[in-house]
């Protein structure tokens, strides 16, 4: 069991426990000498570079409540790769080396929302699961090395040992892994108390005048960037950060930002990816197709249509969107009673189509009456309005006037 040290202690585990107290306090004196600079690469990204006389660090606070910020894991046809080959393939600008691993992961790996089958436990039970809407969760993982996945919104899980920190307490008095007391390259990824914001730690080791963080400095870093929960990942030599600028010039492999202790990539199992995609929204829409224009007699019913893509990230449902009408006065009178109703039922995922349409009973006088109307949701608007110059006339409404046949929006 890893986590919680025990309210009694043998002589050997206080001594580890005395020496790790020894390990914070030089932690701290070398940290005092350490500088930091901070940067924001990225939409929703925050980076911490960290360097004194033994340190060399990497951290990230990645907003998971940032529209542009989505994560990816490991699917299992994508295992045993190099970092800077699993971000090319999921288009990740951030990417990180996850799981320990044997003959095949050391805990519960999930990517996509497939679940590793041959997955392995050897103590690898402290987990962090994601969403593809940035949902967040640390959870105990024992007895699911193969599943199932405990949210039913989880598709990308990490894991690794032990809980560095646990519901705000750092942890301790640990056994396994063995290294976890010793100064070595290091992985560990956190979550706030909110667990909106995300926390990546690498910090360099094994090299000349940097030999690396015990388990006891990793936790006091995760602890001074804000982890309420956080767990150490594999490390050594498979310790590797990974980012590219947006603009995606360059060589890849100069991408690997800090110094792995192998001087060079290593195959690892499974990663730990940050997409960025700027300009994205939780809710927008894009205007696709509308109705003909109304054709009515004065004082008769004009009706049309209009469909909007979901081009947001959160689905649309129908007690969350709405529409606003806009009436626009011509000829001295306006349209009256409009009224907009949404047809599809249930939610319309991102990417998907909604179709709009739109009633209103028509003045009494002859003329043309221009009127839209536009997606919204929680006061905002998400796309241009759909817009009908509709026609009151007293002569005979042709019947192609109620063709539902739709025509192209105005500029698309």
């Amino acid at each position: 069991m890893f986590g919680q040290a025990s309210r009694s202690y043998s002589r050997s585990t206080f001594l580890k426990l005395f020496i790790g107290a020894l390990a914070t306090f030089f932690a701290f004196a070398s940290s005092a000498q350490a500088t930091d600079d901070w940067y924001n690469p990225y939409p929703g990204v925050r980076r911490l570079v960290r360097r004194g006389r033994s340190q060399h660090i990497n951290a990230l606070l990645v907003n998971l409540s940032a529209p542009e910020v989505s994560l990816v894991s490991t699917p299992p046809d994508d295992r045993y790769i190099r970092v800077s080959e699993f971000a090319r393939r999921t288009e990740s600008v951030i990417a990180i080396n996850a799981n320990y691993y044997g003959a095949g992961s050391c805990g519960l790996a999930a990517g996509d929302g497939q679940i590793w089958s041959d997955s392995y436990s050897d103590g690898c039970d402290m987990s962090l699961g994601f969403g593809r809407l940035n949902e967040a969760l640390a959870f105990d993982s024992f007895d699911l090395a193969r599943g199932p996945l405990p949210e039913t919104w989880m598709t990308e899980v990490v894991t690794g040992k032990p809980w560095l920190v646990r519901d705000g307490v750092l942890q301790g008095g640990w056994i396994r892994p063995r290294h976890i007391h010793g100064r070595h390259p290091r992985t560990a990824v956190g979550l706030t108390r909110d667990r909106r914001t995300l926390i990546i730690v690498v910090a360099d080791g094994r090299r000349r005048g940097i030999a690396g963080l015990t388990g006891y400095e990793l936790a006091d870093l995760m602890l001074e960037l804000g982890a309420w929960d956080a767990v150490n990942l594999d490390g050594g030599g498979s310790s590797e950060l990974w980012m590219r600028p947006l603009s995606r010039t360059g060589n890849r492999q100069r991408y690997v930002v800090n110094d792995p202790s192998d001087g060079r990539e290593r195959i690892v199992v499974n990663h730990l990816g940050v997409r960025v995609r700027p300009g994205a929204s939780w809710y927008s829409a894009r205007l696709a197709e509308i109705s003909p224009a109304p054709i009515v007699g004065p004082n008769g019913q004009a009706t049309a249509w209009a469909r909007f893509v979901n081009t947001g990230r959160m689905p649309w449902s129908a007690d969350l969107l709405a529409a606003r009408i806009v009436p626009i006065e011509d000829a001295g009178a306006t349209l009256q009673s409009l009224a907009v109703t949404p047809e599809a039922t249930g939610e319309i995922p991102s990417g998907g189509v909604a179709t709009f349409r739109f009633s209103s009973t028509a003045p009494g006088s002859i003329g043309a009456y221009l009127a839209s109307f536009e997606p919204m949701f929680d006061g905002t608007v998400l796309a241009d309005p759909a817009s009908w110059t509709v026609r009151v006339t007293d002569a005979p409404v042709p019947a192609t006037a109620a063709a539902d046949e739709p025509l192209a929006p105005p500029g698309g």
